[in-house]
């Protein structure tokens, strides 16, 4: 049976629920959605005990004022927006226990833009096609507002557990991401392909359906080339007219008529996804699908043996 977990004294600037994501629905126009980085809600789930695949709040820069109903194990990770719990700061990537009346708030965003929270036992809200990530614009999943009183299942560990040092990432201002070319590389010039990966980006603005980067040289795209509209990948590197690539991510339209020079691996989206807006750059890298697969692996076998503090 479900119990008040807290009350939304104030939700933040976009807080919403989020899980791997609403998969199988490209086909009929319906939109994936997910956390738009999987590997800090991954592990906000397995420490606090659920499935990694389970929803949890994502948090967006300005974090939300919550009372706790209940006795709560809890876990936040991602980015750092300097979370507080009675007004005592608290560290991300470990759990805590909250207690009735407890009070968790946060403040500065200190490095990252999305963090995490997890609670034991998982959050109750609205499933749609499987998923319980929020979509509000097709009205899909259950919108967190000011006011709100969120409820669960709520479950106590039997100790306090956190990531070993070495598994917590540290997001960097300046990243390298590696991709895989293709599909669409008939479609533009000879020069701007070779002078692809020589350039740096700037994060130039985004949001969850998607991040605009900004070069010194604007990739060209052929005047004659013709490309009908086709499915859209997470992590796909769209090239629009204006020469500046779209890194579409959670919230990426179903399909797009903009040629694609390459896909981010997903062990690499995490990292991009929390660069800082106007501040932070990124650099690509091309591999082969055999070794993104063997990066995907190595990132799966971790999470099968990963360590406490």
């Amino acid at each position: 049976m479900s119990k008040a977990l807290f009350q939304v004294n104030n939700k933040g600037l976009a807080t919403s629920f989020q899980d791997t994501g609403r998969y199988g629905y490209q086909r009929f126009g319906v939109v994936a959605s997910g956390a738009m980085d999987m590997e800090a809600m991954t592990w906000a789930n397995q420490l606090v005990g659920n499935p990694a695949s389970w929803a949890c709040m994502e948090i967006c820069l300005v974090g939300p004022s919550l009372t706790f109903l209940a006795d709560v194990t809890f876990s936040i990770c991602g980015a750092n927006l300097s979370p507080s719990l009675n007004d005592q700061p608290i560290q991300g990537w470990r759990t805590y226990k909250a207690t009735t009346g407890d009070k968790l708030t946060f403040g500065k965003q200190v490095n990252g833009n999305y963090a995490y929270l997890a609670v034991s036992g998982g959050y109750e809200s609205e499933s749609v096609m499987g998923s319980q990530s929020t979509y509000s614009k097709a009205g899909l999943g259950t919108d967190i507002i000011s006011g709100d009183t969120i409820y669960g299942n709520p479950k106590q560990l039997p100790m306090n557990r956190g990531l070993t040092t070495e598994l917590v990432p540290f997001y960097h201002e300046q990243i390298h991401v590696r991709y895989i070319p293709g599909p669409h590389l008939d479609n533009i010039h000879e020069d701007s392909l070779k002078g692809f990966e020589n350039q740096v980006f700037t994060f130039w603005k985004g949001d969850r359906m998607g991040y605009r980067l900004k070069g010194v040289t604007p990739i060209q795209t052929k005047d004659d080339a013709t490309l009908s509209s086709n499915p859209i990948p997470l992590g796909g590197i769209q090239i629009p007219p204006d020469g500046h690539p779209i890194v579409l991510l959670a919230d990426r339209q179903t399909t797009g008529g903009y040629p694609r020079i390459g896909t981010v691996i997903s062990t690499d989206l995490s990292k991009l996804v929390q660069l800082p807006m106007r501040k932070g750059s990124v650099q690509f890298k091309s591999i082969t699908i055999e070794e993104a697969q063997e990066l995907y692996m190595a990132r799966y076998k971790q999470h099968k043996i990963y360590s406490y503090i």
